[in-house]
């Protein structure tokens, strides 16, 4: 922290030395008018020049001198008129002025009176709008000898706070001093306006709402500047206490620094207490705002009340965050606490605890202390977000490695468990298996296909976020794949002695289009959880056709019942939130990621649903969504179902001995049971095990098709089929992927390798039996593959 104030240190040096060298140049080289003033108030506005400027009332003038009758005026809020008096002995005829160096005044007029014969020469208000003059100024009579009055009557209606600065300045001190004032309040509103365009830039760019705050705070900055000298001749409204913009350019100042101290630390998360004085304090600015220009009356001062307690409350606040070690506070504590630093005296002027200060001297203070603030937050902002890009992108890298080590442990898992299903489904075939080893079997079934479950659970958990990608489409048999379900299922529920219900859809024959990969994952999930938190009674999947459907579509609802737990209403939207569990007394006994709802509910949402919840305590829970799904014809689903019923054992044994199968992996367990598989269904299969041994096979020995893994060390099947397909012999052979890798985007990355089709580990005989129907059958080859497929 030292070092880095230090640095700043170095840096702000020969910045303040500049702005040293600004007050030097603009000290006034005109001679103050205070001293010779006289003033009278006029509290019932009703006063004429020619009764101010009578014998009667010349002795009701006070001199400026006295400090009590000044700090009124210059602090007076009330709809008083203020006369003032101020006598002329001209001894030169060079022309001199008389300038107000304020333009917040809303109504000066001037005139002229010849003490001698009473003679009055009204020369109007001074104020003069849209003429490019940025304040009251008047020319003096230039003749040599010459003895007048010059009364003045101002009044800001109860607009706003009077401040009268009157100087002398000769035509050479007027040139120079309007020049100076142009070319220094006129630059500080340039850089204001530079940086508020360099932050509008970084909030189009990067979408940091903290960008858009800054902006418009040196925006508001730049109209409370406009006020207060005038040098933009098309914003001289916002400087007449007669316009809407006088006062609520102060309180859009003073919502967008709060609006902007929020932001920066954070306040609704870090210091909650304080945020809602923050929303107060705001509450309170926009409540004055609509005041301005319908009952303006004493909203200049109440602006600066509201100031100085913003400020007081920031700086407190300000100090709490650092001690609180907020590194946001850290990096922006120098531009604000400058900011803070240079409003204050001109806000305790406002308030009246200054008021013998020099206003324009406070007001100078602010000045430069804006612009620098200005520039300390617009680069420190810059520079927080370049570090916070920096921690978003290593943090990405984090979860890139963090998704490419559970994609590759799912791989992993998945490859023995190929092997580990296939075995089981051999022994499920074997007709001479005792029945307690059967029921070994079944079981070990079971447990696969749960195992299967939390292996895709987690590679959900990597493409949580990605999820939303357009499902497959495809033809499936609806109630095959409600058997399937029922089968998984009905073992764990029998665990808990509940009564598990799949209720079939009412048309047994249908056969739809759409993803019965995504529809079984919600379905299971949905199921599981049913089962897992119901401790008696029963869980049951409703399906019914609703209103909706037409001859070629069919608008299904889906609803999972059970008579547990339940959810309380103040918990429903958060069990939709990736690894949210519920209260402690439910994961004591029931283990689960938090990830099932989660990606069932993106999942619905991606087939076109929504997923909703209807539970109460301790009663039971229903989660339940509408699809719809295109009917597909009978022809085309024989051809194509891969959820069709199952062969039985006897009609996939026939022989095939005119066909001839490779097998390409690099594992000695898959390609074993996966020989034995294809054995089961009558193929004549070989096996290679890598991809240089699988073209030399080739080049020996016809085969009608190739099953090939994706990932093995060396070359990979990717490489081996772009090599096979350079032979002309082998354009047209089908090409079958296998793959470890149920990710999305693998099969298209499969097919641009030359792959015919693509099947996922692990796999059973129903979806061997389908690729070898479609791409044996599609090529002309093997009669009794083509009589299997009439079998279905």
């Amino acid at each position: 922290m030292l070092k880095r104030i230090d640095v700043m240190k170095s840096h702000l040096t020969p910045l303040i030395a500049v702005i040293v060298c600004l007050l030097l140049w603009l000290m006034p080289t005109s001679v103050s008018a205070q001293p010779a003033l006289s003033l009278l108030a006029d509290p019932n506005r009703q006063l004429s020049i020619e009764q101010v400027s009578s014998a009667a009332y010349a002795e009701r003038f006070q001199a400026s001198g006295d400090t009590n009758a000044y700090n009124r005026l210059i602090y007076n809020t009330s709809a008083h008129v203020w006369w003032l008096r101020l006598e002329i002995d001209s001894q030169s005829h060079q022309n001199g002025y008389l300038r107000i160096n304020t333009p917040t005044i809303a109504q000066l007029d001037a005139f002229i009176v010849d003490p001698s014969t009473q003679q009055i020469q009204r020369l109007g208000n001074l104020r003069k709008n849209g003429i490019g003059q940025r304040v009251p100024l008047l020319k003096l009579p230039s003749a040599a000898g010459s003895h007048y009055w010059v009364y003045l009557r101002a009044s800001n209606q109860g607009l706003g706070i009077i401040t009268l600065p009157v100087q002398f300045l000769s035509t050479d001190e007027l040139t120079q001093q309007t020049a100076r004032d142009y070319w220094f309040y006129g630059g500080i509103l340039i850089g204001l306006l530079v940086l508020a365009s360099y932050n509008l830039f970084l909030f189009g760019s990067l979408r940091n709402w903290s960008y858009l705050t800054l902006a418009l705070f040196l925006l508001s900055l730049v109209l409370v500047l406009q006020r207060t000298h005038n040098v933009v001749p098309w914003l001289a409204p916002v400087a007449n206490p007669d316009s809407f913009w006088f006062t609520a350019c102060f309180q859009l100042l003073l919502i967008s620094a709060l609006q902007l101290w929020r932001q920066l630390i954070d306040s609704k998360h870090l210091l909650p207490v304080a945020d809602k004085v923050f929303q107060v304090l705001l509450l309170l600015t926009a409540s004055l705002m609509l005041f301005s220009g319908v009952s303006p009356y004493n909203t200049d001062k109440g602006n600066f009340l509201l100031s100085a307690a913003s400020i007081l409350f920031g700086f407190f606040y300000g100090i709490l965050a650092l001690r609180e070690g907020l590194p946001i506070v850290r990096s922006f504590a120098l531009g604000l606490f400058v900011f803070l630093g240079s409003a204050l005296p001109i806000t305790l002027w406002g308030v009246g605890l200054l008021a013998a200060a020099n206003a324009q001297a406070l007001i100078d203070i602010f000045n430069l202390g804006v612009l620098l603030t200005a520039i300390l937050l617009s680069f420190t902002l810059a520079e927080h977000t370049r570090q916070l890009r920096i921690q978003a992108e290593r943090a990405a890298a984090e979860n890139q490695t963090k998704d490419a080590f559970l994609t590759t442990m799912s791989h992993e898992l998945r490859t023995p468990m190929n092997s580990v299903m296939a075995a089981t489904a051999l022994l499920q075939q074997s007709p001479h298996l005792p029945a307690r080893e059967q029921e070994y079997v079944t079981h070990m079934a079971t447990a696969s296909q749960h195992m299967l479950k939390l292996i895709d659970n987690i590679l959900d958990m990597s493409r949580l976020k990605q999820i939303t990608a357009i499902p497959r489409v495809e033809t499936f048999h609806l109630p095959t794949l409600l058997d399937n379900l029922q089968q998984m299922l009905v073992v764990q529920a029998t665990a808990k002695h509940l009564s598990l219900h799949i209720q079939q859809p009412d048309n047994q024959e249908r056969y739809l289009q759409g993803d019965p990969q995504y529809l079984s994952q919600v379905l299971v999930n949905l199921l599981g959880n049913a089962i897992k938190f119901t401790e008696r009674g029963k869980v049951e999947l409703s399906i019914r056709e609703v209103a909706g459907s037409s001859p070629d579509r069919v608008l299904l609802y889906f609803a999972v019942t059970d008579t547990g737990i339940g959810i309380a209403v103040e918990d429903q939207q958060r069990l939709f939130t990736p690894f949210t569990q519920l209260e402690d007394r439910r994961t004591r006994h029931h283990k689960g990621s938090g990830l099932g709802l989660a990606i069932s509910q993106q999942l619905v949402t991606a087939m076109g649903g929504k997923l909703e919840l209807d539970s109460t305590p301790e009663q039971g829970s229903r989660f339940f969504f509408t699809l719809e799904f295109p009917l597909d014809t009978p022809h085309t689903a024989a051809a194509n179902n891969d959820s069709a019923p199952a062969l039985g054992v006897a009609a996939l044994h026939p022989p095939c001995d005119g066909n001839r199968i490779l097998l390409v992996d690099d594992d000695a367990m898959n390609r074993f049971f996966g020989q034995q598989l294809l054995q089961q269904l009558g193929i004549n299969a070989t096996t290679a095990d890598s991809g240089a041994n699988a073209i030399e096979q080739l080049q020996h020995q016809n085969v009608d098709l190739v099953f090939m893994d994706v990932s093995m060390p060396g070359m990979d099947g990717y490489e081996t089929t772009r090599r096979i397909r350079t032979d002309p012999r082998f354009v047209a052979l089908p090409i079958i992927a296998l793959t470890a890798h149920a990710i999305d985007g693998e099969r298209e990355r499969c097919l641009a390798a030359g792959m015919n089709d693509y099947l996922t580990k692990p796999f059973g005989q129903e979806q061997i039996h389908r690729i070898l129907q479609q791409w044996i059958i599609k090529g002309g080859k093997g009669t009794h593959i083509a009589q299997l497929g009439n079998i279905l």
